[in-house]
């Protein structure tokens, strides 16, 4: 039995390539990163800020990862915020300059970007995961655990992997709607 069920994971597992790996944020826009050379671009996938509704405490969150925004009574205009709590009190939850990036899976594209160092220690984590049936992104609270950790996550068919060109063509099909055959790999 434990090898029927064993047999049963690895076949729901097997699809998916998964793995780690922290990326580099762009020197040129803080909305860019690259994991081994896979460039991703988060600047065309909300209209930012993003304002982001935590219902069960009634608290906003602003989120911008492309530019510096303030988070009043916290920093001045222009100084290093990423997402902001707007609570009983407004609340850095994440510098920009040191936000982390962390690819997870390509299969389908998983990624995090983690802000830290925010007001007594807060931080915040968002999960992006690409679900090629949702058109539209979305980006959602889904709760602070552990405690001054605010976790986001955001899915959509674009949202900022490469080859997702915003209203373009898709490179890799063509125009019956066919998707091209790859190139055979060479034997070295």
């Amino acid at each position: 039995m434990a090898r029927l069920v064993f047999l049963a994971a690895l076949a729901v597992l097997l699809p998916v390539a998964v793995f780690g790996a922290q990326c580099a944020q762009s020197e040129e826009s803080m909305c860019v990163f690259t994991c081994n050379g896979t460039m991703f671009n988060l600047t065309d996938v909300f209209k930012y800020p993003v304002t982001i509704a935590d219902d069960s405490r009634g608290y906003n969150y602003e989120w911008n990862p492309c530019e510096y925004q303030a988070c009043k009574d916290e920093i001045e205009p222009g100084e290093d915020c990423a997402i902001c709590q707007k609570a009983d009190r407004y609340y850095n939850c994440g510098h920009i300059q040191q936000a982390v990036f962390l690819m997870q899976q390509y299969t389908p594209f998983m990624w995090k970007i983690q802000y830290l160092w925010g007001t007594d220690w807060r931080m915040t984590e968002f999960t992006f995961l690409v679900d090629k049936n949702r058109d539209i992104p979305t980006v959602t609270f889904t709760g602070e655990d552990p405690y001054l950790q605010y976790n986001f996550f955001v899915t959509g068919k674009c949202i900022g992997q490469p080859y997702c060109n915003y209203g373009m063509p898709d490179p890799f099909k063509t125009a019956s709607g066919k998707g091209l055959k790859p190139s055979p790999t060479p034997d070295l």
